[in-house]
């Protein structure tokens, strides 16, 4: 594994998420919220929990191509779905490709709590068309 996986080149600068795993249509990313992710309710705002999930469903059909070396995933449509409430603390979002095209996938993503892996926070469900990254010169 290459312990130089990023989520993303920009975004995820702002954000303490890493990816612990990518490959065969699925990425394993971690998100440490603090309580400048809270919201008024004492509650992770329900944008950071879409944008992990967001990462997940574009990166595990990202990740079925060629591992996601060289391939990004551009989100056409995503469904969330806020299960239950979740305060400050470290969460894990799963992310597998269930299918498509060459060019298109579908992927769905859950972030759950360690421990409580049968009790997920949210999930989604999403629509990814892939496209090429550009060469790392080009970046």
């Amino acid at each position: 594994m290459n312990s130089d996986l990023r989520a993303g080149p920009f975004f995820d600068q702002h954000l303490s998420i890493r990816v612990l795993e990518r490959g065969a249509g699925r990425i394993v990313l971690t998100c440490d919220s603090t309580d400048e992710h809270l919201n008024l309710a004492g509650m992770v705002h329900g944008g950071l929990l879409a944008s992990l999930l967001d990462m997940g469903v574009a990166g595990a059909a990202a990740a079925a191509v060629n591992d996601g070396d060289d391939t990004y995933g551009l989100t056409l449509s995503i469904t969330v779905n806020f299960v239950r409430p979740l305060g400050a603390g470290l969460v894990r979002c799963e992310g597998t490709c269930v299918g498509g095209s060459k060019v298109t996938k579908f992927a769905e993503a859950r972030i759950v709590i360690d421990g409580e892996e049968d009790q997920p926070v949210a999930t989604a469900t999403g629509t990814v068309k892939l496209v090429p990254l550009p060469e790392e010169g080009e970046r």
